[in-house]
Parts: C-alpha cells; sequence; structure tokens
C-alpha cells in the first residue's frame, strides 16, 4: 500500500514535470538519470514506456528537476535479474 504523502507525491510529480524530445532552452543540465522495471510473471501486464516516463518524472521531481528530455528506453535481458526481461529507461534531468 502507498502511504497519503507518497501518493501526492506522484500525483505532483506527473502533474508539474515536463517532458521534452530535446533539450529544452533556458534550462540548466542536471544530468541523466536511469530507472528499470522488471517483467517477472509472464502473465501479467508487462511494463510499458508509460511506466518508465512516470518513474523517471518522479525521479526529476525527488531531485528538484522541472523537466525531463530525451527519454529513451531499451528492453535488455532479465534473467540475472528473475525477469523475463527488463525495460530500462533514461532521462536527462532539466531545472529553469
Amino acid at each position: 500500500m502507498i502511504a497519503t504523502d507518497q501518493m501526492q507525491a506522484q500525483r505532483e510529480a506527473n502533474r508539474t514535470i515536463e517532458v521534452f524530445k530535446s533539450a529544452p532552452a533556458g534550462y540548466k543540465s542536471l544530468g541523466v538519470m536511469k530507472t528499470n522495471r522488471c517483467h517477472r510473471i509472464l502473465t501479467a501486464e508487462p511494463p510499458s514506456v508509460a511506466a518508465i516516463t512516470d518513474d523517471l518524472k518522479r525521479i526529476a521531481y525527488a531531485q528538484g528537476a522541472d523537466a525531463i528530455s530525451n527519454v529513451k528506453t531499451e528492453k535488455i535481458g532479465g534473467l540475472g535479474s528473475n525477469c523475463w526481461y527488463v525495460l530500462q529507461g533514461s532521462a536527462e534531468l532539466w531545472r529553469k
């Protein structure tokens, strides 16, 4: 179960963090962040680009960023992580 304050932070991140295709003008880079989603149960819904993007927005929010750009995803083998596969995502974080 997710605590109420965590849920509010997730909603705020999804509402306030902008997503750009490339580097936004007038913003300062805070670096690149990565996240992973494991597809562990074959009959469960697989990880999606939307879920990875939401994860990246929450990371950006927690780091004090205002936006992310250059969202990239890659499906990689996950047997070493006890997954059928892992969807890996990365994005550059930006502050106004």
